[in-house]
């Protein structure tokens, strides 16, 4: 039963940063945590020419993650406010793409996280199912209006 999840955590990574819009060498993400489906994404996009800011409760995590590739780790216990910490990290631009894998308690700092136009992969709630989200704070978003068909 254990085998099976290798499977489905890379491609639930893969499908994140390979769909929408497509990734290209040079683009940052944000990788929460370090479980399976947040170091195949970490993998892939390393992989793919990308840099990756990963996030842990846990320093030993984080210099293991930075041996598998991580280029900058930031310990969320330590600095709670990890969303300002990723923007200095990308000198107030933001993050391309964000592996979301917290769920509402970490959205709203993954949102201010993630640069104007950038990607949010929704993929887990480890933080809990409802948190009330405002976008108003974020003036960096741009959203786009959807296609018609």
């Amino acid at each position: 039963m254990e085998a099976s999840c290798l499977p489905c955590a890379g491609v639930t990574a893969w499908r994140a940063l390979t769909g929408g819009d497509r990734f290209v060498p040079g683009e940052t993400i944000l990788v929460q945590g370090t479980g399976g489906v947040s170091l195949f994404a970490m993998q892939f996009a390393k992989a793919a020419g990308g840099r990756v800011i990963l996030i842990s409760s846990s320093d030993e995590k984080l210099d293991k993650a930075r041996t598998l590739g991580a280029d900058a780790g930031i310990n969320y216990q330590t600095t709670p406010d990890w969303d300002t910490r990723v923007l200095e990290l990308t000198d107030g631009v933001g993050v391309d793409r964000v592996i979301e894998v917290g769920g509402a308690g970490t959205l709203a700092r993954s949102i201010n996280a993630v640069r104007a136009e950038g990607q949010i992969s929704l993929i887990g709630v480890l933080a809990g199912w409802a948190q009330e989200v405002s976008v108003a704070p974020y003036p960096r978003l741009y959203c786009r209006q959807p296609s018609r068909i």
